[in-house]
């Protein structure tokens, strides 16, 4: 029998320690070749798109598939858990909490890799729902004295603030975008369609995650953050082939080219080197990919069972 487990298990069972070990054992095992990744696919059929994401993490045992469909004001989210070396199902776990901490985690692995191991600042562009677990990876794997964050909505920004200076016991305050881009870690997780970060604004030796954007037409970075970089990365460049606006455009523009955009997970194994001196400027473009998501739904799965957890459902037996 399956478990069903509940967006409320999984905020009982995993935090974003766990969603950082998952995240960053996916990455390797792509760039081993051990786990395999199925770019991301849509089905548009308005007012509805449905997305899915498909992969293979064997060792762990493990893959499935990330489904979730959205329309104007609304998106669900599941991931499908089968074991490798049987096929069962093993779990259907709803999946909105699942994504917001391993989109979070997927910078804190590169900002464990990329960034200066000194750094103590951060930005962030955007005070959505995917705000805060990008504050949490980031201050998971550096020491953060000042988180600065900027929004285009005031209210609903100094309650983010506020609540997450609270949980973090580091202040979090607003700033304009020019200050908040200045500082030692950028992280961008907003819905522009246009740029929202300039290459103008950043300092000398920054590391960037840029995370929000991923369709083809939307971008959160301009120009000469490309130009600026040192080394540009992402989690799966074939899937950055088709979506991932921040770079198809300046590629398109030659501004920078494909052959340097690196898979993260490359600089994880050691078979490239990442920042190669304190005033490197390095760019991780995050876009979610499967693998992350079978990989922490297997850690949260293994959690489930261990801790009674969910509900046994019978299905596909």
């Amino acid at each position: 029998m399956a478990l069903l487990l509940r967006e409320q298990d999984v905020l009982n069972l995993v935090g974003i320690g766990d969603a950082l070990e998952a995240t960053e054992l996916a990455l390797r095992g792509i760039a081993t070749g051990e786990a395999k990744n199925q770019p991301r696919q849509r089905v548009s059929a308005p007012p509805a798109t449905l997305h899915l994401l498909a992969a293979a993490v064997p060792t762990l045992d493990a893959l499935g598939f990330k489904v979730y469909s959205a329309v104007p004001g609304r998106a669900r989210f599941a991931v499908w858990l089968y074991r490798q070396s049987t096929g069962e199902l093993l779990a259907i776990i709803e999946a909105d909490w699942l994504g917001r901490l391993r989109t979070g985690a997927a910078s804190g692995v590169a900002t464990k890799y990329l960034a200066r191991e000194d750094a103590q600042t951060l930005g962030v562009f955007g005070s959505g729902g995917q705000a805060q677990t990008q504050i949490e990876a980031v201050a998971s794997v550096r020491t953060l004295t000042t988180v600065l964050v900027y929004s285009r909505t005031s209210d609903p920004l100094v309650d983010f603030c506020s609540r997450m200076t609270a949980k973090l016991n580091v202040p979090v305050r607003p700033a304009p975008p020019e200050e908040v881009a200045r500082q030692e870690i950028v992280c961008t997780i907003t819905t522009s369609n246009r740029p929202v970060l300039k290459g103008a604004w950043i300092q000398e030796g920054s590391h960037i995650n840029a995370a929000g954007a991923n369709w083809a037409a939307k971008r959160e970075l301009d120009d000469d953050v490309l130009r600026r970089a040192t080394i540009i990365t992402c989690d799966d460049p074939v899937q950055a082939g088709f979506e991932a606006g921040d770079l198809i455009e300046p590629i398109q523009a030659k501004v920078i080219s494909w052959d340097q955009v690196h898979p993260l997970g490359e600089v994880l194994i050691g078979r490239l080197k990442g920042r190669k001196v304190g005033t490197d400027i390095t760019l991780f473009k995050s876009l979610g990919i499967g693998a992350e998501d079978v990989a922490f739904a297997a850690r949260i799965y293994d959690r489930a069972v261990a801790g009674n957890v969910g509900e046994r459902v019978n299905i596909l037996e």
